[in-house]
Formats: C-alpha cells, sequence, structure tokens
C-alpha cells in the first residue's frame, strides 16, 4: 500500500483540523483518488457541532489557518473528508492519528481528553473483527 486508503484523524481542533484537510486534499489530488480521511469528535455539548459542520463543508476553526476553510469545503464536497462521533470509524482505518486538547489542571497538564480518546479507539478496535494483511 503506497498511501493509507483510510486516515482517521481524532479531534479537529487547531491541529487536528488542517492535518486532515491537508491529508484529504493529498488523497484528492493522486491520479486515482481511492481515500478518505474521518475526522472523530466526541459528542458534547461544547463541541458536538463540529461533525455537522464538517460534514457541510465548514472548518470548526474558522480563519485560524489561511486557506482551510476551502479545503475544507472542497474535500467535503469530494468525498475525501468527513466526520463523524462514532470511534467505530477506526476499526477499518489504515492510519490513525489523535490531536485532542490538552488542558491544564493548575501547572499540571490535564489528560482526561486524551484518555477518553485513546479509550474510545481501544475500544472499537477491541470489538472490530481481525484483519488480514495481503501476502
Amino acid at each position: 500500500m503506497t498511501f493509507p486508503l483510510k486516515t482517521v484523524v481524532v479531534g479537529p481542533g487547531i491541529v487536528g483540523m488542517p492535518m486532515a484537510a491537508l491529508l484529504a486534499d493529498a488523497t484528492r489530488r493522486l491520479d486515482t483518488p481511492s481515500g478518505e480521511v474521518v475526522v472523530i469528535q466526541r459528542n458534547s455539548p461544547t463541541s458536538g457541532w463540529k461533525v455537522a459542520a464538517i460534514n457541510r463543508g465548514e472548518s470548526p476553526i474558522g480563519g485560524v489557518e489561511p486557506g482551510l476553510d476551502e479545503l475544507v469545503s472542497l474535500n467535503a464536497r469530494a468525498g475525501t473528508l468527513r466526520a463523524s462521533h462514532s470511534y467505530a470509524e477506526v476499526q477499518d482505518a489504515d492510519a490513525i492519528l489523535v490531536c485532542v486538547q490538552t488542558d491544564k489542571d493548575g501547572i499540571a497538564p490535564d489528560y482526561g481528553p486524551l484518555y477518553e480518546a485513546l479509550h474510545g479507539i481501544a475500544t472499537a478496535l477491541a470489538a472490530a473483527p481481525v484483519r488480514r494483511l495481503p501476502s
């Protein structure tokens, strides 16, 4: 395999969203586009809206990165970029990038969001059927 057929990016923030959009754009620009990038966002009251925004072709981080809005729009329309609340998306992923926030708890890092994402990924992978690599 020369390029991942499915890449999952967990966390559409200021790191994950540009990464997802650029990977989706690279997939779209291949001579024979055959992949997709799926962004996973937990369905929380404060950030669950990001899934619908991405699927409409709107960047959830606004104009933080020049050209990002256009990349998200173009690749959502092309079918190389979409978003979901479901960690089951990782079950058939060729690559998984975890790009979740790490806030502070006083002066120490708060790893809660990272642990939550890793738990979601691990649970989904444990439930996935075994994949065999081609020989």
